[in-house]
């Protein structure tokens, strides 16, 4: 499929779909969906999703809007509650090795606004909208699986054997190991040689696991100004921002990335459309 703004692309060229994920649903003014298409189009064989955003007018006029979900009226579900799962059964206490049923925390909020009116009546219109979605949860579990890091202890023999080596200096002070976050706690430990320098040393290596939450934040703005330039000539330039954070993310990527370590994900989209109609 070709995803557009205002006819201008708005594809991911890396894994698909549209680059900008468009939140505040105040700021269009219509939908296209085109599949049956003319060589205008091209591009893609799939159909064409057009975003037609919304422009000023001779009025005054705004939007406001808020929607939130959150966990103070959620009940548990059966897998969060049951007994079979190791939870306590009503008035069992947790003296008994059972675990107390929690509802796990979560909560969504995306909120935001639009504007638009006249800059010079009947010439150029202004239109403005922002759109800001937070989402909170519980901790969940996040392991390198088969992946091997060097516990605290693997850390104390690497300087040991290899007292100079930078690199295990560097593990040593920023790996995932010296990183308390979610409690983070080694299974399936097991000696590795390792080999550097003409010195080989058993080295203690385990799967990590941690429990994290997952905060996300997205922010969003738009900006568009119109102008009727002649009977028969319009012009528009439009602004959008977004940009988006995934906190703890556990990586566990390719060497030499450190098995078991914990990143922010950040992303930025600018995109700037300037159209003229004739």
């Amino acid at each position: 499929n070709n995803y557009q703004l205002d006819g201008q692309n708005n594809n991911d060229n890396t894994i698909g779909g549209p680059s900008i994920f468009f939140g505040n649903q105040d700021t269009i003014a219509e939908l296209q969906v085109v599949t049956n298409f003319d060589a205008e189009y091209g591009r893609n064989m799939g159909g064409v999703i057009n975003y037609v955003t919304k422009s000023g007018t001779n009025a005054f006029h705004g939007t406001g809007f808020e929607f939130w979900q959150g966990d103070h009226f959620d009940s548990l579900q059966n897998q969060e509650k049951s007994p079979l799962f190791g939870f306590c059964s009503p008035g069992q206490s947790p003296s008994t090795g059972c675990s107390a049923p929690v509802v796990p925390q979560f909560v969504q909020n995306q909120f935001g606004n639009t504007i638009g009116g006249p800059i010079k009546r009947d010439k150029v219109w202004f239109f403005g909208s922002t759109n800001f979605e937070r989402l909170r949860s519980s901790g969940a579990p996040f392991s390198s699986s088969a992946a091997l890091t060097p516990t605290p202890n693997g850390i104390q023999q690497l300087q040991t054997a290899f007292p100079s080596d930078p690199a295990v200096a560097a593990l040593a002070q920023f790996g995932p190991a010296t990183l308390k976050l979610g409690n983070p706690t080694f299974s399936n430990i097991q000696d590795v040689p390792v080999t550097a320098n003409g010195t080989t040393a058993a080295i203690e290596m385990g799967s990590l696991t941690r429990f994290l939450s997952q905060p996300f934040n997205d922010y969003e703005a738009t900006g568009r100004v119109d102008f009727q330039l002649t009977s028969k000539d319009q012009f528009f330039t439009r602004y959008i921002f977004q940009q988006t954070l995934s906190s703890n993310q556990a990586f566990f990527g390719p060497v030499p990335s450190a098995q078991g370590q914990v990143v922010n994900v950040t992303g930025r989209n600018q995109q700037i459309g300037l159209d003229l109609t004739h």
